[in-house]
């Protein structure tokens, strides 16, 4: 099979999969996500760092979750803003899709250029994004604070953080009810700290952990009563395989999820220089 063949295989086989992949209406009823998890409640400092990320391309909508890092900036996965980069995306502060409140447009966003080219290997797909808002962040909210990198080792418990799904896998009828809408947590532990150069992979056994529509969500280590971000959920592995029939229910949210360490040195700069092209391209007044 040709590179480019076996890339477009990859990619519609791996980004359904991926803690990303569940299409919804907008108006959602409100189901709970995170598996085994439990609901995020206003004045939990992770509400104040985490939010819902719809994205529209074409007529299919996708919803992910992301951090605040910045006053008018949103860290999330590198395939939430679809396979051409291109969606329209907006983001939403609220710790339910039914809850009220503020909704806000990216007006631009960054990827790495080889996120495409990478995507589909066995480690280091550079799926990260950063995402600009069209005005700053709604009072209440604030931006997380990385975690020292000395902090991620084998074995570390991490709270992991989104609006995904809270089944292993999704339903076969895609208007059942699979846990996507609501911000929830979950407490977990790292497998292996290095998985490849730029990403660590997270244990998801014991009917805990992340799953679709988590994608670009957090994964925090908390240090006393604050929580410090450093991980950004990407995808599932083979090991999370059940069946062979290229569709999104192949694969269970039960074995492992592979994060994309934003505090890896060649990713922190490439998330610096990202945000700095978009704030040169258009300055933020206040």
């Amino acid at each position: 099979m040709k590179k480019s063949n076996l890339l477009l295989a990859a990619l519609l086989l791996s980004l359904p999969l991926l803690a990303r992949a569940e299409r919804i209406p907008f108006n959602a009823p409100t189901f709970n996500g995170i598996i085994g998890g439990t609901d995020v409640v206003a004045g939990d400092p992770i509400a104040a760092s985490t939010v819902l990320i719809v994205a529209q391309e074409g007529e299919g909508q996708s919803v992910c979750t992301g951090t605040i890092i910045e006053k008018d900036i949103i860290l999330t996965a590198a395939h939430c803003v679809g396979i051409s980069g291109l969606a329209e995306v907006v983001v939403v502060f609220r710790t339910s899709i039914q809850s009220p409140g503020p909704v806000i447009p990216v007006i631009e966003r960054r990827r790495p250029t080889d996120f495409l080219s990478r995507a589909g290997a066995e480690t280091d797909w550079h799926d990260i994004a950063v995402l600009r808002l069209a005005q700053p962040i709604p009072a209440g909210f604030q931006p997380a604070k990385m975690v020292a990198p000395a902090m991620i080792r084998d074995g570390a418990t991490v709270t992991l953080a989104g609006y995904g799904m809270n089944v292993p896998v999704a339903p076969l009828d895609p208007a059942a009810p699979s846990g996507t809408g609501t911000l929830r947590k979950v407490e977990q532990t790292i497998l292996q700290a290095k998985f490849g150069k730029t990403e660590s992979l997270v244990n998801l056994t014991g009917g805990k952990g992340a799953c679709k529509g988590d994608s670009g969500g957090p994964a925090y280590i908390k240090q006393g009563n604050q929580y410090f971000l450093f991980g950004v959920a990407s995808r599932m592995t083979e090991k999370d395989r059940v069946a062979n029939n290229n569709d999104q229910r192949d694969f269970s949210c039960s074995v492992e999820m592979v994060y994309s360490n934003a505090t890896n040195p060649a990713l922190a700069l490439w998330i610096q220089k990202a945000i700095a092209q978009m704030r040169d391209n258009n300055p933020l007044h206040d």
